[in-house]
């Protein structure tokens, strides 16, 4: 809890247009960082609008991930998914912040 503020201020510091989270971890922390309640079975590969950028709930593409809850072939469609204008239209640049196992 004591690293909250530190995440607070890297993402007004960076100020990312479009913030993906890998994994149930990454989103449960910036759950607790945003205030939300977004839940990765339900969202996962669903723009989230939020104040200052698109939050963007992905599974994590491990191993076990993969053989247990969403196959690969789920996980490239998700990405796949989102070929929105948005998405397709922005450069390396704007996809800067990238949560992955942030335990907080």
């Amino acid at each position: 809890e004591e690293l909250w503020p530190v995440k607070c201020q890297t993402l007004k510091l960076i100020k990312p247009k479009v913030v993906v989270t890998l994994g149930g971890v990454a989103l449960g922390a910036l759950n607790r960082i945003l205030n939300t309640h977004y839940c990765l079975a339900e969202d996962t590969a669903c723009p989230k609008k939020q104040k200052d950028f698109i939050l963007l709930p992905l599974y994590h593409p491990s191993p076990r991930v993969i053989h247990t809850r969403r196959s690969l072939n789920q996980q490239k469609r998700d990405f796949r998914k989102n070929r929105h204008p948005f998405f397709a239209t922005r450069s390396r640049g704007d996809f800067i912040l990238i949560f992955r196992k942030l335990r907080i």
